[in-house]
């Protein structure tokens, strides 16, 4: 995960990126931090690169799609304990992903309830690949 996240930022053309602030070419590296993935592999530690806009000193994080901020859990995770209708459902989750228990679980479906579901629903947005891309749209942040 680690290399296909380096080769992802080696392509990233930084000088195109626009800060929240809207000026573009203004981002610069600043540092980075490490964030726990939980996969089925086990417990991944992952390098997060950071950016910080010399225009306004605000930092970014270049975070992949399937990865949630603030989130252990990969999107695709979420997404199915979102979507999980019976307890067979999320069974079957953690028996695939034993790194993912019954606390984040509930954690997931009570911030899911909370946060996003009146909020999806008022725009129609539907539980799928283009989530991320409609909450930026949407709602200018990420899911």
């Amino acid at each position: 995960m680690q290399t296909f996240y380096n080769e992802c930022l080696e392509d990233l053309n930084i000088a195109s990126l626009e800060c929240s602030c809207h000026h573009k070419g203004h981002l610069i590296k600043h540092g980075f931090y490490t964030r726990k993935i939980k996969t089925p592999d086990g417990i991944m530690t992952l390098k997060i690169q950071r950016f910080k806009c010399k225009h306004c000193n605000h930092t970014h994080a270049f975070l992949l799609s399937i990865i949630i901020p603030y989130s252990q859990i990969l999107f695709h995770d979420t997404l199915s304990i979102i979507r999980s209708n019976t307890m067979q459902d999320l069974d079957q989750l953690m028996i695939e992903n034993p790194n993912i228990d019954e606390s984040n679980v509930s954690y997931i479906k009570k911030q899911y309830s909370m946060h996003w579901k009146q909020r999806l629903l008022s725009e129609n947005i539907q539980l799928d690949s283009s989530l991320v891309f409609q909450c930026f749209f949407h709602f200018k942040r990420q899911f």
